[in-house]
């Protein structure tokens, strides 16, 4: 048995200075400035639903690559949750992000009690943590403490916590806590086992999840190069759009099953697919809308030696209303 997140631990904010700044103040006012991105989908309505949103997903690259677009989801998801008046108070913000480093069947939770960013440091809230530790390993999921090495070096969590403390902050709401479970390369039995088990926690009044994911990463360095040879009057980034946009769709039905057969069929290389896979089942059969507010990628593919990878913002929303629409 895994022992509860330690207080004295602290994750280091290792990406930093690389991916993002290290000065405090550079990165307060750049991510306010993303955070004042608009929506740039035709189908995003210009007021969001007569609904509470509880869940958002969000791109983790490099602020440089997909800042814009994971400020528009803050700002639409946890943001607007965090500025609701009728709200009921948030205490807990889940962050389900993959692993791009360790071997994991299962789900992975932090050793640290403590998660350092430039913005501020976030507190882990250990006693949610051993809650979903134990729920999970009593359904069979193996549940691995990571180190802090492990924890560190992953930075589809990390980009979600400068955001998040930023956020907090301004909203005079630092005792929120923060729980981060790392999904592994589980098989749609897992995930779903995952998300029914960890949906009551997942959707409390008081807690909003934050999923960390990419959409497509194209090209030779990742192993993945459809569309090569296009159809008269396409381009391959055409090609790479619609297949994004048919995943989105799919995620958008809130139907998992719809959303696995698509990845069976395409292959598309969406990192995040497993947290995105937990969140559907745990969203299963709830109610509610999904809402795409940005699409957009780091480049236009114009030959094989190029690459790409797409960004997508989503923001998922539950309430009385939500099933009217």
């Amino acid at each position: 048995m895994a022992s509860p997140p330690s207080p004295e631990l602290v994750r280091p904010a290792l990406h930093s200075g690389s991916w993002y700044s290290s000065s405090g103040p550079d990165l307060a006012a750049e991510l306010s400035s993303f955070l004042a991105t608009p929506p740039n989908l035709a189908g995003f309505a210009a007021e969001p639903p007569p609904a509470l949103p509880v869940a958002q997903i969000t791109p983790h690259a490099g602020y440089a690559y997909s800042g814009p677009c994971a400020g528009a989801a803050f700002s639409a998801g946890l943001g607007a949750r965090l500025s609701s008046p009728s709200a009921p108070p948030l205490t807990t913000v889940v962050v389900l992000h993959p692993s791009h480093h360790v071997g994991l069947p299962g789900v992975g939770v932090s050793a640290a009690g403590t998660l350092e960013t430039p913005v501020g440091s976030l507190s882990v809230d250990a006693a949610c943590v051993e809650r979903a530790r134990s729920l999970l390993e009593a359904a069979g999921v193996p549940v691995k403490k990571l180190s802090l090495r492990e924890d560190g070096e992953e930075h589809s969590s990390e980009m979600m916590y400068p955001f998040v403390s930023l956020l907090l902050r301004r909203h005079s709401a630092a005792g929120v806590k923060v729980v981060p479970l790392m999904v592994g390369a589980a098989s749609p039995e897992v995930a779903r086992v995952v998300g029914e088990t960890l949906s009551p926690l997942l959707f409390s009044p008081s807690t909003f999840v934050v999923v960390s994911s990419d959409f497509c990463h194209w090209g030779a360095r990742f192993r993945y190069q459809p569309f090569l040879d296009p159809p008269p009057g396409a381009t391959v980034g055409q090609l790479i759009t619609q297949l994004d946009r048919e995943g989105m769709s799919e995620i958008e039905s809130l139907r998992p099953g719809g959303f696995a057969d698509y990845l069976e069929r395409t292959r598309n290389t969406i990192c995040g697919r497993h947290p995105i896979e937990v969140l559907l089942h745990a969203a299963s059969g709830g109610g509610g809308v999904m809402r795409w507010l940005r699409y957009e990628k780091s480049g236009e593919v114009e030959g094989a030696g190029d690459s790409s990878v797409s960004y997508a913002a989503g923001v998922l929303y539950r309430g009385p209303t939500t099933n009217e629409e």
